[in-house]
């Protein structure tokens, strides 16, 4: 699944709760609390994504942390899709806008 895929499904099953809140259910709120329960950590995108895709999970994780794990995947299961935080060190980004700076001034003469 691709991250364009992912951001239809959580808006969709998040347009999904809103629709029952509106119509006065709290059955899909109740089911979207328990699954943010066992997620918490997680953003609500992702919490919304694994409600939609496997409400009754329990774990999230990927191929390698499950072997880490001592767990084994069965042949043909599919994964959770979620989105993956993009991370990076604080200094490389500071850097970057240092050099753009720096290019600024000697690219207009001064």
């Amino acid at each position: 699944m691709h991250a364009d895929d992912a951001h239809k499904l959580a808006e969709q099953h998040f347009a999904t709760l809103v629709a029952a809140l509106e119509a006065g259910r709290s059955d899909a709120l109740v089911r979207y609390l328990e699954t943010a329960s066992r997620f918490h950590t997680y953003s609500f995108r992702n919490q919304c994504l694994i409600a939609a895709q496997c409400p009754t999970a329990t774990r999230v994780a990927g191929y390698q942390a499950w072997r880490q794990l001592g767990r084994w995947v069965r042949r043909g299961e599919t994964g959770i899709a979620i989105l993956a935080p993009i991370t990076r060190r604080r200094a490389d980004v500071d850097r970057r806008f240092q050099d753009r700076a720096y290019q600024a001034r000697v690219g207009s003469g001064r």
